[in-house]
């Protein structure tokens, strides 16, 4: 019996080697596929981050598109009623001279009419003048013109 056990514990010492490096084997290449499936779930969800993270920009982009849309168009309103208020003003600033003046007795037409008389008078003057120059040239050339009789 003595042969018997070593035999048989010899062949359970190579069973038990051999189960060993069985598990070894196992347990290595669970090890091995469980990195690899980690890595491919991490890049998975990395793809699905990336995804997300395009949609949510296109989704900023347009939606700012938008807003500088409607900015623009809000500007450009208020520019065209800027430019209403401001004609508004001039005008009014013109109406505010204008009584301005009429109530310190400078009637517009009064001050056109005023204008029109100072150029005249001027012209007038010039006039004057010449006339006088002409006539003391007719004077000296006839003399007995001048004389009272």
């Amino acid at each position: 019996m003595a042969t018997q056990l070593i035999s048989l514990d010899g062949f359970g010492g190579l069973a038990g080697v051999g189960i060993l490096m069985a598990g070894a084997g196992f347990a290595w290449a669970q090890f091995k596929s469980g990195a690899s499936k980690a890595k491919d779930d991490l890049i998975d969800t990395y793809k699905e981050t990336v995804e997300a993270d395009s949609k949510k920009i296109s989704i900023l982009t347009s939606e700012k598109t938008t807003l500088i849309t409607d900015h623009q168009k809000q500007i450009n309103e208020m520019n065209v009623q800027l430019g209403k208020l401001q004609g508004l003003q001039e005008a009014n600033e013109k109406k505010i001279e204008e009584y301005l003046s009429i109530l310190q007795g400078r009637n517009p037409e009064q001050v056109q009419f005023m204008k029109f008389m100072v150029t005249n008078m001027t012209e007038c003057a010039k006039y004057i003048k010449e006339s006088r120059t002409m006539f003391a040239e007719i004077k000296e050339k006839c003399p007995s013109m001048g004389k009272k009789k």
